[in-house]
């Protein structure tokens, strides 16, 4: 009954503030293209979500070198990771786990079904490829399906440019750490291609602690008309890590490598002014071998071998109905296929047909229905609906609220562990179910500042959850809930002659409904803060510090908070004509700070690194 009072006040809300809109209006300044909220091209303050938007530019002049140390600097934002160089990667959103935040490369899915996860030290992007990273928070299965419950992380390649455009970078750092890179594109008539190489080296500082990574792209297009064009890409990464556990039981010689590839076929045609088609045919395949050792304590067993295959495509058409409908609608199909040493081969088959209308209910006002329908071939058929509303009033302010069910599919891994003595899988599992909400405002201070704020809160049922019975086997059940709330606020100032303040705040509080506590080792405050500042000489600093504060348990060693600051200095020069060169100075962990994000696994020490790239 609490459930459902909740959803009615949401969506009454939703109401009131539609039958209000038409007395208020105002013009907001333009800014950044997102396409991850609605699946179409619209201004960032137009989203009916909260999203964050890291550019091209701040990617360059950050000090951070990893995705997820550029992913974790946004609002609700934390990013697992177990240590050094190459290290597993995991992001969280407002408290999910990782397997609830689906990950999306030009906006099509790469988690893996074996596991439900993507390590996003294993994506095979280059850094210096990536256009913008949007971050979507919140459910957003109405659009996405399965494992959109916590938010999408959307990552965005460059394309190809009407002039030749070269990039070429070069760094070195403490722990013989190394980055290399080269980037072409070019688009020379209706003909377009580009390529990418990169290459990344690590002793680690923990033994056994070294990493190698090498990762290739490359893509082409041809347009057959003024709005007609067939595209081609593909993406490739070879790594290979020492895998050196906790310190508490160390690990000296366990070893893990992945190579994954990524193929993409788009055709996208405009038919008429307001009515485009887009098509996508794609192809993922994983492989990940791991060599236990010898020396380690748990290091038994021969290696083992999980390859992940998934091969679907989707149709999206969006038409627009006058001047006040945009509807956006599409049919989606995957198999996906493991082969594991764990249990075999299995196969499983989804597919999904999607709705969406922006309406503009007034000028002052627009709202957002979607619902989407998936099936699959072992779970239950899921619809997710969606309902947002975006509110202009005057003095540059921006109302926005929307509530929406989400869920997260059991992954091969749950269903089909092999039994033994101790684990087994379920294959009588059904996917996790959410409700989201959310409410916002937007303010902007002509063009000195923006300010934003926005409440959540997110109820989740039948989680999987995997725990002893009573025959003392371990095996995943539908049985957990929990509730999560929180606030968050971000503001960026930007104080004239260069200087710009970036800052945000998170505060969390994610409840166990079987316990009645805080779920441990989930953040509790999330606060990052940075000073920015570009000369027209050249010159450009970047410092950013993170603190965050967790949930623990009595009995747990990680520490309860930490704080790290990171920076970066850096100097743009002329070479020739239009090349640039320029060469830079990056400083990680300044103040040398001890601290873990994972229990039992020790952040990198304090590292400096020194580099140069040069463009033509």
């Amino acid at each position: 009954m609490k459930k459902r009072r909740i959803r009615l006040f949401f969506f009454f809300a939703v109401g009131i503030m539609g039958t209000l809109g038409g007395a208020w209006g105002a013009d907001v300044e333009l800014g950044q293209v997102v396409v991850t909220a609605t699946k179409t091209e619209i201004e960032i303050s137009e989203s009916p979500q909260a999203i964050a938007v890291i550019t091209k530019e701040e990617i360059q002049n950050s000090p951070d070198r990893s995705l997820g140390e550029l992913i974790q600097r946004t609002p609700g934002t934390q990013v697992t990771k177990y240590g050094s160089m190459g290290s597993l990667s995991l992001p969280q959103v407002r408290g999910s786990s990782a397997g609830q935040v689906l990950i999306l490369v030009d906006g099509r899915r790469v988690n893996d079904a074996q596991n439900g996860l993507y390590d996003l030290s294993a994506l095979p992007v280059a850094r210096e490829e990536i256009e913008r990273i949007e971050i979507l928070r919140g459910g957003a299965s109405a659009l996405y399906g399965a494992d959109a419950v916590g938010g999408v992380i959307n990552i965005i390649t460059k394309e190809s440019t009407p002039a030749p455009y070269t990039q070429v970078d070069a760094s070195y750092g403490r722990f013989d750490s190394q980055q290399y890179s080269v980037v072409h594109r070019w688009k020379p008539g209706p003909f377009r291609y580009g390529f990418s190489f990169s290459r990344e080296h690590s002793s680690g500082y923990r033994p056994n602690g070294d990493y190698d990574a090498w990762v290739f792209g490359g893509q082409a297009g041809w347009e057959l008309g003024p709005q007609t064009e067939v595209g081609f890409s593909a993406k490739y990464i070879n790594k290979e890590i020492g895998v050196p556990g906790p310190i508490s039981f160390p690990d000296p010689d366990d070893r893990q490598k992945d190579d994954n590839t990524l193929l993409d076929l788009t055709f996208r045609t405009q038919i008429a002014p307001k009515f485009k088609v887009n098509f996508r045919g794609f192809y993922n395949y994983y492989r990940n071998t791991f060599e236990a050792g010898s020396q380690g304590i748990f290091s038994t067993g021969p290696p083992s071998l999980n390859k992940s295959y998934a091969t679907g495509g989707d149709l999206q058409a969006t038409y627009g109905l006058g001047s006040a409908h945009l509807f956006t609608g599409g049919v989606e199909g995957i198999e996906d296929r493991v082969n594991s040493s764990a249990f075999g081969v299995q196969r499983a088959t989804r597919g999904a047909v999607y709705l969406q209308d922006e309406i503009e209910v007034l000028p002052s006002l627009t709202a957002t229905l979607g619902l989407r329908f998936d099936a699959h071939s072992i779970y239950e058929e899921q619809w997710n609906p969606r309902a947002g509303l975006l509110w202009r009033l005057p003095w540059e302010t921006r109302l926005r609220a929307s509530v929406g069910r989400s869920f997260r599919a059991p992954t091969f891994n749950d269903l089909y562990w092999p039994a033994s003595p101790w684990t087994a899988g379920n294959p009588n599992l059904q996917p996790e179910t959410a409700w989201n909400y959310e409410v916002g405002v937007e303010k902007s201070f002509e063009k000195w500042a923006v300010v934003k704020v926005a409440g959540f809160y997110r109820d989740v049922d039948d989680l999987i959850n995997w725990a002893a019975g009573s025959d003392f086997v371990f095996r995943p059940s539908n049985i957990d809930s929990a509730e999560i709330w929180g606030v968050e606020a971000e503001a960026m100032i930007h104080l004239g002659k260069g200087w710009s303040l970036p800052m945000n705040y998170s505060f969390l509080y994610p409840r166990d409904n079987k316990t009645g506590d805080p779920i441990p080792f989930r953040p509790k405050h999330l606060v990052n803060v940075g000073v920015e500042y570009i000369s027209s000489m050249g010159l450009k600093a970047n410092i950013k510090g993170r603190y965050v504060r967790y949930y623990v348990t009595q009995t747990s060693t990680l520490n309860k908070d930490y704080f790290v600051l990171d920076g970066r200095v850096a100097y743009e020069f002329p070479v020739y004509r239009s090349y640039r060169g320029e060469v830079y100075l990056n400083l990680a962990n300044a103040f040398d700070a001890e601290y873990e994000v994972v229990e039992g696994y020790p952040m990198p020490p304090r590292s400096l690194s020194a580099g140069v790239t040069f463009t033509f």
